[in-house]
């Protein structure tokens, strides 16, 4: 159903009608072999390898499998021309001139010891023919005249050859062989003798001596290094600086300039060798330290121990103790030079505590004591910058052991009446102005105890029997003393000492004709005073700055000096860590801060009594930088009162100020920093006060150290 036939009209056509495929039939019979095909490609033959190590090779036309060896065989091809293992055979060489192993040959183990690797032009001649050549003269050479044999007469003629031989003159063969004539002299020069012509052997002697034109000989003791200049001065100006021969430090092994160094002790300490150095000592226990002088010195080296911040004494040792830093005394500096040993050399400037004087001469800068007084039984008198001696009596030196007043009285045999006071009362001495309220109302003639006549310029008194007696007044200025209850008074002078108060009541002393004054001067806050041009007393009232209260007068400081405390590098109580580092400058001592760490120091001392502290404090620093000639430097100061715990700090509130330091090198600036907050110091009060360079600060610009020389403590009123 579908299917389609076409039929063509005209033609003669067969046709084929196909139905639908029928089921598959059974298998029919195999059919013949096909012709051969063409040759495959090769096989690889890896089929044939089974154990790792094998070896593939072809044999004849196919692959073949040689399996793998034992440890030590070798591959080696068979007679059958395949490959096999086998094992290695012997080596052919056993040994080289005896020897095994890696072998190293010389000349001498084959037979060539005297055998050189020398060109044929380097090479010598033999002994034997060197000692032929030695007899033979060169070929061409000279000779001088001295090497002619022939002597006595002048030679006449020498024959020469010339085609034949020929007579030649002697002053052509001396020209010939370049001969002097005999004529020619030898002359003897500056430091010599002898000479002359040439007629004969001629010898010239060196003239020695000590002027001029002669020669100095080699034994001479002038020429000896030992010798001493002949000018002593002269030789030591050529070599000062600016000599013909100066001498620089480092040509006689010295040191130019001292160097320093600051140690802080923690112990026992022993100090390295150095030419020439300071070293300053800072012992913050308050135990004793022992501090070794260098122990491998040379002659001439210097030391100087300057003692800084001392809670414990420091020996200075050197075998023995030499000196000692003590604790509190600051500063102490000693010198110590070591010749064959080290010892203590006197500095020019220093300070003694008074225990180490024990002996020699003591002089001061006005009115010294000139001479040695060390044995001297008596008194100085200085006056117009001279000394001379007073010598003490014994009386003087009773009087001056006295304990007191009372024993010096004694010992001037004074009586009671020196310590009386003058009155008209019993226990009382009359007064020089004393008179009687009533005279004698009759003139009479005293010539017994009852009646007498006085004679001029005479005192009375009644002697031991009663009778009047008169006693003639004594030298002026003399006062009547008794001589006991038994014995006659005299006038002899007053010890100065003689009356120590007088009770006399204001009104006795103000209510004096003449005076200004009066008992009841309504005037308060008055100073009495006497005043000789007017013979009368007068008095002062309390002005500007001077106020009177009772029994006390108050003086008000009104301008004059407010500086408070000065402080220099030496002063330096250093904190135990980043602190400002001890240094010199043209030998001023400063204090170096450094420009990257924040470094301190600490001065400690006492507000005066009468300060003014309302305004608080100022503080002054001088400094100047080490090297810098622009920048600014930024400083903190803080105080602390020394009424707390001094185991840790208390500084009060920082204070700051910036400055610029100066474009000069060496040239100080004054930064000056006002301080409000004191930590309640007050007049008396010891204080601490912390100076800080604040190196980390954005203001501080300053390159390189800065150099502080004065710390100035003044009133800020």
């Amino acid at each position: 159903m579908g299917d389609t036939i076409e039929i063509v009209q005209g033609t003669a056509t067969t046709i084929e009608i196909a139905g639908l495929q029928g089921p598959q039939g059974p298998q029919g019979a195999t059919g013949a072999t096909g012709a051969t095909g063409a040759q495959g490609p090769a096989g690889t033959g890896i089929e044939t390898l089974t154990t790792k190590g094998d070896l593939l090779y072809r044999d004849t036309s196919v692959a073949a499998r040689l399996p793998i060896g034992t440890s030590g065989q070798i591959l080696k091809v068979a007679a059958s021309g395949i490959p096999e293992w086998g094992a290695a055979p012997a080596s052919g060489v056993t040994s080289v001139a005896g020897r095994t192993g890696d072998v190293t040959l010389a000349k001498g183990d084959v037979g060539l010891g005297n055998v050189d690797n020398t060109s044929d032009a380097s090479k010598p001649v033999s002994t034997a023919t060197q000692t032929a050549l030695n007899t033979k003269a060169n070929s061409s050479h000279t000779h001088s005249v001295s090497d002619l044999t022939q002597s006595g007469a002048e030679i006449d003629y020498i024959l020469t050859w010339d085609g034949a031989w020929l007579p030649t003159e002697p002053t052509v063969v001396r020209g010939i062989i370049g001969a002097a004539p005999a004529s020619t002299t030898v002359g003897a020069g500056t430091g010599l003798t002898g000479g002359g012509d040439l007629t004969a052997n001629r010898t010239l002697a060196v003239s020695y001596g000590s002027s001029a034109g002669t020669a100095c000989e080699g034994n001479d003791a002038r020429l000896s290094d030992a010798r001493t200049p002949s000018s002593t001065l002269a030789h030591k100006a050529s070599h000062a600086t600016g000599g013909t021969d100066a001498l620089a430090p480092s040509d006689i092994g010295a040191q130019s300039l001292f160097t320093s160094e600051a140690i802080t002790l923690s112990g026992d300490t022993t100090l390295s060798a150095a030419r020439a150095k300071i070293w300053t000592i800072n012992n913050f226990s308050t135990s004793t330290r022992t501090l070794t002088l260098p122990t491998s010195p040379v002659e001439g080296d210097v030391a100087i121990i300057r003692g800084q911040t001392l809670l414990g004494n420091v020996d200075v040792v050197s075998g023995s103790t030499l000196a000692t830093l003590e604790t509190g005394a600051v500063p102490q500096r000693y010198r110590f030079v070591y010749t064959t040993s080290w010892a203590l050399d006197p500095v020019p400037t220093h300070t003694h505590f008074a225990s180490q004087i024990v002996s020699g001469t003591l002089l001061h800068e006005r009115g010294g004591l000139e001479a040695d007084v060390s044995a001297y039984n008596g008194l100085v008198k200085i006056a117009s910058g001279s000394t001379s001696a007073v010598t003490v009596t014994s009386a003087g030196e009773a009087l001056l052991d006295d304990a007191d007043a009372a024993a010096q009285r004694t010992t001037l045999g004074l009586g009671n009446s020196a310590t009386l006071n003058t009155g008209t009362t019993a226990g009382t001495v009359a007064a020089g102005d004393h008179t009687h309220t009533q005279l004698h109302d009759r003139s009479h003639a005293i010539t017994s105890a009852s009646d007498h006549t006085a004679g001029s310029n005479k005192i009375f008194y009644s002697d031991n029997t009663g009778a009047i007696t008169e006693l003639a007044l004594g030298a002026n200025g003399t006062v009547l003393t008794s001589s006991g209850a038994t014995s006659a008074p005299t006038f002899s002078t007053p010890a100065a000492s003689g009356i120590t108060a007088v009770g006399a009541s204001t009104a006795d002393v103000l209510s004096v004709s003449g005076s200004d004054l009066v008992a009841d001067d309504p005037n308060a806050d008055r100073i009495v005073f006497w005043d000789d041009s007017e013979s009368k007393w007068r008095y002062l009232e309390a002005g500007s700055g001077l106020s009177i209260s009772g029994t006390t007068m108050t003086a008000t400081a009104s301008g004059g000096s407010k500086t408070y405390s000065v402080f220099t590098a030496e002063h330096n109580q250093p904190p135990a860590s980043n602190f400002a580092t001890l240094d010199t400058r043209n030998s001023i001592a400063v204090l170096d801060f450094d420009d990257a760490t924040d470094e301190s120091a600490v001065f400690m001392g006492i507000i005066p009594e009468g300060a003014s502290l309302g305004s608080g404090l100022k503080i002054r620093l001088h400094w100047a930088a080490t090297t810098a000639t622009s920048g600014d430097v930024r400083f903190d100061v803080q105080l602390e009162r020394m009424t707390t715990d001094l185991d840790s700090d208390s500084f009060d509130t920082v204070a700051s100020s910036t400055a610029t330091t100066s474009g000069t090198s060496g040239i100080l600036t004054v930064t000056e920093i006002t301080l409000t907050t004191i930590d309640s110091v007050t007049a008396g009060d010891g204080f601490r006060l912390k100076v800080t360079r604040d190196a980390n600060n954005a203001a501080d610009t300053m390159s390189g150290d800065c150099e502080l020389y004065i710390c100035e403590v003044r009133s800020a009123a």
